[in-house]
């Protein structure tokens, strides 16, 4: 073996001969399984192989960590990283050679899984943001930071998935709540530095290839869209900044860019939903300086800051948004809001009372992105 164990030996016949209850991943052979022994019920991770012995890492397991790994709950490397863990080498023969008892830190990192990475490829993250900075390891990384990623991935992909439905009823097509599409089961958090991974709801976690239905076609143009604003992020030269993106996706960038100070310097986004799942976009600082200046030439001339009262009529519940009628300045509005302010306008709604909004009103389209909002 290219490594060797320092930690506590154990008598092999304790641990048993590891035959597979059942094979969760072959490749040349089971390379992770669960099995009975007499320690219990255990998972069993091939770490190496040197042509003549396979060196298992086996932690204690459950149906419920079972359950987790193949739902896509659970990493690889979460399901292993038990308290204590056995290692067992065994020859090609299937019969045990020594074994050890001790922790994943007694493992080199490269003979571990990867961070993250899920039992099947279709179990990635559908979509997941990684802050990078000094200092942000495991216990150390401010609530701002947590916070920032949280909803710069939720707002995000609701500013696309909002330019993807008005698409739709401008195409004639049928409307379709898009809160699905923004507000994802969270997946897990990983400190390297911080990122944040969120998967499909119950459902949708097959393979996107094949699917033809309405939502598979809505992920693929929001995927589309938002990889269209990372590349044009990231490859803008200063020269073609005239050529700006839709203010739509300028928004859904400015939520993902790093901040120009404090701990975050880097953003990198990755996930299923892109072509090449496993290659990150890279957003830095210069990123976000791109973004910023588009976005406020951008803003310039097509959106002005607005205070208008009124009535809120056809109150969407799934979608965060309303029509606001009657109002004092002769017109109808659609308004869009976010969660927080959901009680109080739906409440407004409820008892046919006024309310001022506030935010940025689109030139073109009258429609609000409502930023603070009060009851008469």
């Amino acid at each position: 073996m290219d490594w060797e164990l320092n930690t506590n030996p154990v008598d092999v016949v304790d641990v048993g001969n590891l035959v597979p209850s059942e094979v969760l991943y072959e490749f040349d052979g089971p390379r992770i399984f669960s099995a009975q022994s007499p320690l219990g019920d255990l998972l069993c991770f091939l770490a190496d192989d040197d042509g003549a012995v396979l060196r298992f890492i086996a932690a204690p397991t459950n149906p419920d960590i079972l359950a987790k790994l193949k739902d896509g709950i659970r990493s690889v490397r979460d399901a292993i990283d038990q308290p204590w863990v056995w290692f067992v080498d065994l020859g090609y023969d299937g019969q045990p050679r020594a074994a050890w008892r001790g922790t994943l830190s007694d493992v080199p990192a490269d003979a571990l899984p990867e961070k993250g990475v899920m039992l099947w490829p279709h179990l990635e993250p559908f979509f997941a943001l990684r802050a990078i900075g000094d200092g942000l390891s495991e216990g150390q990384v401010p609530m701002s930071v947590v916070r920032q990623v949280i909803e710069g991935a939720t707002t995000a992909l609701k500013k696309v998935a909002n330019a993807v439905f008005d698409d739709a009823k401008l195409s004639g097509r049928k409307a379709k709540t898009i809160r699905q599409f923004y507000d994802l089961p969270t997946l897990g958090f990983a400190y390297n530095s911080f990122e944040a991974a969120f998967r499909l709801p119950e459902g949708q976690q097959a393979p996107l290839t094949g699917m033809v239905d309405e939502t598979a076609t809505a992920l693929g143009e929001i995927a589309q869209k938002l990889e269209q604003a990372l590349n044009w992020a990231i490859e803008i030269s200063p020269d073609e900044m005239v050529d700006a993106l839709p203010i739509e996706l300028l928004e859904a960038l400015e939520k993902l860019v790093p901040p120009k100070s404090g701990l975050v310097k880097c953003i990198e986004v990755r996930g299923r939903m892109f072509p090449n799942a496993g290659v990150p976009y890279r957003l830095t600082r210069d990123a976000s300086t791109r973004v910023r200046q588009a976005l406020r030439e951008v803003r310039a001339s097509q959106e002005t800051i607005t205070t208008v009262s009124g009535l809120v009529r056809e109150f969407d519940k799934d979608n965060f948004s309303f029509t606001l009628r009657e109002t004092d300045d002769g017109k109808d509005h659609l308004c869009r809001f976010p969660s927080e302010f959901y009680d109080e306008l739906y409440e407004a709604f409820d008892r046919d009372e006024r309310v001022t909004v506030g935010g940025r009103e689109a030139l073109k389209t009258g429609e609000i992105d409502v930023s603070l909002a009060s009851r008469k």
